[in-house]
């Protein structure tokens, strides 16, 4: 820990009642989460501090272990989002560090520890939905060895069949019941450790993440069960709860009427399966006004931008000089027919057509002669412009290359349709979604500007 040398104090843990204080909505923020003091300073830490204080201590031994997987601006103490980080790739880490890393695996185990299994000292909303305490019962007291704590004040009584008023009443199946008591498991607790959760350490390594750790009765094992299935929220349990009326209520119908007893177990399960799912249906009712919207509109769910195709193997084949898969524009001319054309329509057709290769990697090559453009990569090019098989000439003169408010732009002379197609600018910006033919594409050309000098561009970037 950091600064403890600067008296003969010792450092001890506080007062049992302020963990208890600790554990309130309303007094929390009394002590701040302090855990421990000096018995002759008025230094104090809370859990954060406590551990930062360690990774001060080992941060200089592990760059001493591995002087390359630090950065050289890092500073301490870490932030939170430097923690998260080195959090997430723990499992990463720990498979690449040496085992004679010791100080540097020590400190990933620290920071996996205050960030996943480390209860914070201001709580959450969820700790207080059952109270005014933390539901969680933290921050625990410490505990300097391992110990079984009952519910009850006297637990020889208990086991002599004495006390029943302090115990629970266990009833089964078969009618009969008997006297428990519950009873808690406290692990072994330093002072620093009060706000941790009981977790197991070596799943938190192996896995990297926080793990909850349930000792007791067997019968912890049927409670975690029916957690998996249980539902909090009173709109998911509403159509459960109408199918296993409308069963009950059939069941009930047929054993007082004695209909089905010439049925086989098939067709009465059938029915019993049809009853539930008829109620299930019936209790999906929806306003006038919101039927209206989703037989417009498809689904109530749209998102803020809209989604175009980009394709990057086009790119990439471009680049290495691999043929690039085009399309065929075919667009016939608008003219008077004549009697000549009349009497022969399909050599008509060939004649008045205008057909050109259109290819998304043409657009952004031979993209318009206009500063605009100069540095714009492929994934800005495409998330603001569009091509437009409309002529320039309706929007501009024939020297011009941009009409005055700079919305539709001509094509360089190269581009195969530049006299049938034009660029206009998109009035909100979309999101190029990837396609591409590999497994691990090359997205380094996305994000650069591609023209003459293309190649010592893309070289450029592959090396960043």
């Amino acid at each position: 820990m950091d600064n403890i040398d600067i008296c003969n104090g010792v450092v001890n843990g506080v007062l049992p009642q302020s963990l208890r204080e600790m554990r309130h909505r309303q007094q929390l923020k009394q002590n701040k989460g302090v855990i421990l003091k000096c018995s002759q300073c008025p230094k104090v830490w809370d859990t954060e501090s406590t551990l930062n204080g360690v990774i001060n201590y080992l941060f200089p031994l592990t760059k001493n272990e591995c002087p390359h997987f630090w950065p050289d601006d890092l500073t301490l103490p870490l932030k939170h989002e430097q923690i998260e980080v080195l959090a997430l790739r723990f499992r990463y880490d720990m498979n690449s560090i040496p085992e004679s890393a010791e100080n540097l695996r020590r400190l990933l185990k620290l920071i996996v520890l205050l960030f996943f299994n480390t209860h914070d000292w201001r709580h959450r909303r969820s700790c207080f939905k059952k109270g005014t305490e933390c539901r969680f019962n933290l921050p625990q007291l410490q505990c300097e060895e391992l110990k079984v704590s009952y519910n009850t004040d006297n637990i020889n009584d208990l086991l002599r069949g004495n006390s029943a008023s302090e115990s629970t009443k266990w009833f089964y199946v078969d009618g009969t019941h008997s006297h428990v008591c519950s009873y808690e498991i406290q692990p072994m607790r330093k002072p620093w450790d009060v706000f941790v959760n009981t977790h197991h350490p070596k799943v938190s390594e192996l896995l990297g993440y926080n793990n909850n750790v349930c000792m007791g009765s067997i019968n912890t094992l049927y409670y975690c069960t029916l957690y998996a299935s249980k539902s909090t929220q009173d709109e998911e349990n509403y159509p459960y709860l109408k199918a296993c009326e409308a069963i009950y209520s059939r069941i009930k119908r047929v054993y007082e009427s004695g209909s089905e007893s010439g049925l086989s177990s098939r067709q009465v399960g059938l029915r019993r399966l049809l009853s539930g799912i008829n109620a299930h249906i019936s209790s999906c009712v929806v306003s006038a006004t919101m039927a209206w919207y989703l037989v417009t509109h498809g689904s109530r769910f749209h998102f803020s931008h809209d989604f175009r195709p980009l394709l990057l193997s086009q790119l990439e084949a471009w680049y290495e000089g691999q043929p690039i898969s085009r399309r065929i524009r075919y667009k016939k001319k608008r003219q008077h027919d004549d009697s000549e054309d009349a009497a022969n329509p399909s050599q008509s057709d060939e004649s008045n057509a205008e057909v050109w290769f259109d290819s998304d990697i043409n657009n952004y090559l031979y993209r318009p002669d206009n500063p605009i453009f100069l540095n714009m990569s492929l994934w800005e090019f495409h998330s603001k412009y569009d091509m437009q098989t409309i002529k320039p000439e309706h929007f501009m003169e024939d020297d011009q290359n941009n009409d005055a408010s700079e919305r539709h732009f001509r094509f360089q002379i190269d581009h195969p349709g530049c006299n049938y197609c034009c660029l206009v600018k998109r009035s909100s910006q979309i999101i190029p979604q990837l396609y591409y033919s590999n497994v691990y594409p090359d997205v380094t050309s996305l994000y650069i500007p591609l023209g003459d000098d293309v190649e010592d561009h893309v070289k450029q970037a592959r090396e960043i």
